[in-house]
């Protein structure tokens, strides 16, 4: 659902989320930790602040971002024009870039991104923020 306030196109997603800004979510964030995103609800989540401003798209190093299965997202970030797209995330563990995965949506928001997470499959993983 779009919403048209003057000549500017409001997308809701892009102005309610929720912040994921640790440190300790940071995919070089080395500190061993058994932290878990079982606690997330189904929602727009956005990286910032020490967390970095992206999701990780590279494989993380198991027992990074305080956790012991890290999450990080394949593929390309969308283009404002694309709006919501579906990417995989996949968790590192057990010697494989992705030992599980589940799937997300996407949005360019202009300055920033914005993630539709869900609960990772197992704890501990959690998903992992980059710059």
């Amino acid at each position: 659902l779009l919403c048209f306030t003057g000549s500017l196109l409001v997308i809701p997603e892009c102005t309610q989320y929720k912040f994921l800004i640790g440190s300790d979510r940071h995919r070089n964030y080395s500190i061993p930790g058994k932290k878990c995103d079982k606690h997330l609800t189904e929602d727009w989540y956005r990286f910032d602040g020490p967390a970095g401003s992206v999701m990780a798209s590279s494989c993380v190093p198991t027992h990074r971002c305080n956790t012991n299965l890290p999450g990080w997202m394949e593929g390309s970030l969308p283009t404002v024009d694309e709006g919501v797209v579906l990417r995989r995330v996949c968790f590192h563990g057990y010697t494989k870039c992705c030992f599980m995965d589940v799937q997300i949506n996407v949005r360019n928001c202009g300055p920033f991104y914005i993630y539709r997470l869900k609960k990772p499959p197992v704890c501990n993983s959690r998903y992992c923020g980059s710059n």
